[in-house]
């Protein structure tokens, strides 16, 4: 079975791909640049693959596609409409034309009023979910892992790292519910390996909530285990 990957070189599509690969998948990873690009793969700029013709010899041949593609902040604007919304509608348009069998889109736990980063992702989940391909929306909360980090999560490691005191919006007690990145990545392999689905929607997050206050200190006592036994591995 070929799955194509988008974002290839991100946080999430790189764990994704390395579980399809333990798996036996054959994988056609979607960079961004050169800069970014694996042994193997296919770069594709998403600001400027907007329409479906640009997609069609891409998709040609593939079984499902994972959307793994984002960005936190714009370069120029539109940036997020693009990335997040134009170009993989045009890319779902060329699945649905050559017949492929599954898209699954990777988004973002949010409200579409917080910001357009969230909206623009919203606005393709339901498109994702009106298509005549099958179709799985994943909206993961904050996700983190000792082998990486990428947007907030990314905050969090650097408040954790501080010595002694952290400084906490408030009176510190929001709560928040991270997921692994390796328990993110099963979920997404777990979506690809399902023999049928109808059209699914999933919104996951841990088991447990934290205060920034609690998560600081997990976190801290995460990477000592970790560092000082030095066989962290996230497979």
């Amino acid at each position: 079975m070929r799955v194509m990957v988008t974002g290839a070189s991100g946080f999430i599509a790189s764990a994704v791909i390395q579980k399809l690969k333990a798996r036996n998948y054959e994988v056609v990873p979607i960079y961004r640049s050169q800069k970014s690009i694996g042994h193997r793969g296919v770069i594709c700029d998403f600001k400027k693959l907007l329409s479906m013709d640009d997609w069609l010899p891409l998709v040609s041949g593939i079984d499902i596609v994972i959307n793994c593609a984002g960005i936190l902040r714009e370069n120029n604007k539109g940036d997020f409409q693009k990335v997040h919304c134009q170009a993989p509608t045009a890319l779902l348009n060329a699945c649905e034309q050559v017949g492929v069998k599954r898209f699954i889109q990777v988004s973002a736990l949010g409200h579409p009023e917080d910001a357009e980063f969230i909206q623009s992702k919203h606005a393709f989940d339901e498109k994702v979910l009106t298509s005549s391909v099958e179709g799985v929306v994943i909206r993961p909360s904050v996700v983190v892992s000792l082998r990486g980090s990428y947007g907030g999560s990314s905050l969090l490691r650097s408040l954790a790292a501080l010595p002694f005191v952290v400084f906490l919006p408030g009176d510190g007690s929001q709560t928040i519910q991270p997921v692994l990145l390796d328990d993110l990545a099963s979920i997404v392999v777990e979506s690809v390996e399902q023999p049928t689905m109808c059209t699914t929607f999933v919104v996951r997050s841990g088991a447990r909530n934290y205060n920034p206050e609690s998560f600081d200190t997990g976190y801290k006592a995460m990477a000592w285990l970790f560092e000082s036994k030095g066989n962290y591995n996230s497979t």
